[in-house]
């Protein structure tokens, strides 16, 4: 039952880094604020993945227990989440009016050339 749980997780959390390139770039705009923004990023969570398994180690060998590191990272996902909704929703309204799709755009009769 580990492994099937490890398995759904490990295809589940790869959709993560693949896409977080996309995601920045749309939210972004511009390849000048990707350029700068990506690596930022990938520092902030570099250093969190450092320090994330030292500290709630610490938690659990001060506490005796995993509870709170689990109501923690509940919380932390709970707010990001919460930030990530906010900004989507505030960045959908911001977009220009949509570019018409290739169904809108009319197509232009070239046989008599």
């Amino acid at each position: 039952m580990l492994k099937f749980i490890a398995m759904v997780f490990g295809a589940f959390i790869s959709s993560n880094y693949v896409l977080q390139s996309i995601i920045i770039s749309k939210m972004l705009g511009d390849i000048k604020s990707f350029e700068l923004a990506y690596p930022m990023i990938g520092t902030v969570e570099g250093i969190a993945a450092f320090i994330g398994p030292l500290v709630f180690g610490l938690i659990k060998d001060l506490t005796g227990s995993f509870a709170i590191c689990f109501l923690i990272s509940g919380c932390c996902l709970t707010l990001s989440s919460i930030f990530a909704f906010l900004i989507v929703r505030e960045w959908w309204h911001e977009q220009p009016e949509r570019e018409k799709s290739e169904e809108e755009i009319p197509l232009q009769d070239i046989s008599h050339v």
